[in-house]
């Protein structure tokens, strides 16, 4: 998993998305597309064929972007409960 700061940092963000309007596949897109731009930076810098360091390297990035994305899907539905928890609360 991420490490702690980054697991709240990511949380804040994804709450402020949520409030803001941003839409949750709009959000899963722009991880994604942050993936893709990762992924073919770290291809693009290679001239041979990927090595066990290169594979080891791709895995490890791959691993990190999907708990960035969990952590994402996370927070936008904690950011969603919370408003429903204040409509709640206002309408009580």
């Amino acid at each position: 998993r991420l490490g702690c700061g980054a697991e709240i940092h990511v949380h804040r963000d994804e709450v402020e998305a949520a409030h803001s309007g941003i839409t949750l596949a709009e959000t899963g897109r722009a991880v994604q597309f942050f993936r893709k731009q990762l992924i073919d930076t770290v291809r693009s810098s290679e001239t041979a064929p990927p090595d066990v360091d290169d594979i080891r390297v791709e895995r490890l990035l791959d691993h990190f972007l999907d708990e960035v994305l969990y952590a994402v899907l996370d927070g936008y539905e904690s950011g969603l409960s919370a408003d429903r928890l204040e409509g709640a609360n206002a309408a009580g």
